[in-house]
Parts: C-alpha cells; sequence; structure tokens
C-alpha cells in the first residue's frame, strides 16, 4: 500500500491513496458508510484495470478530518470530491462507490 497524500479543501482535510498504473482514465472510488479508502485497495491489483485510481476517505472517515461545522450531507461529501479533483487538475473522471459512496 502507498503513503496517503492529502488536500486541504474549503470544508475538510482530505487523505486519499493515489494507485497508479496508467494516467488514464482516472477512477474516483467512493467508499460507503463507515470504511475508508482500503475497502478497495486490494482490489485494484486484482482488477488490473490500467488507470490513474483515486481512493479518498470520505470527510469523518479514515484518516480524513472534516471542519467542525461540516454538515455531512450528500452535497458536502460531492462538494469536497470535487475540490479535491480540482487541486490535482482532474477534469474528467469515472467514478465507482457503492453504500454511501455510490
Amino acid at each position: 500500500m502507498s503513503d496517503l497524500k492529502h488536500i486541504e479543501t474549503s470544508q475538510a482535510t482530505l487523505y486519499f491513496q493515489e494507485i497508479r498504473t496508467s494516467d488514464s482514465p482516472v477512477i474516483l472510488w467512493l467508499h460507503g458508510f463507515c470504511e475508508d479508502h482500503q475497502i478497495f485497495s486490494e482490489l485494484i491489483p486484482e482488477i488490473q484495470i490500467p488507470a490513474r485510481h483515486i481512493l479518498p476517505d470520505l470527510p469523518g472517515y479514515g484518516k480524513s478530518i472534516p471542519e467542525t461545522d461540516f454538515d455531512f450531507s450528500m452535497q458536502a461529501f460531492a462538494q469536497n470530491e470535487h475540490e479535491m479533483l480540482e487541486a490535482l487538475n482532474i477534469q474528467q473522471v469515472h467514478c465507482i462507490g457503492h453504500s454511501m459512496g455510490g
């Protein structure tokens, strides 16, 4: 497993794992309720899809730290992921998620 990176958004410090087997496509993997990025990290080598895989810990899960007034709405989660992708200069992404992340 690679080291976690982090990005400051307007509402959280988001930690994420990046697994690069290719520069494109970019796949954003969104975990479910009470999980973190590790739910997918062992799957990626098994599925063998050449891509830039981004596995974030959503705010309040794993190592990601939400601001004290974070509202935990789906809109707030989406906004944070959008800000993370902008900070990484990612303009197009395929999204895979389950449970709350879906």
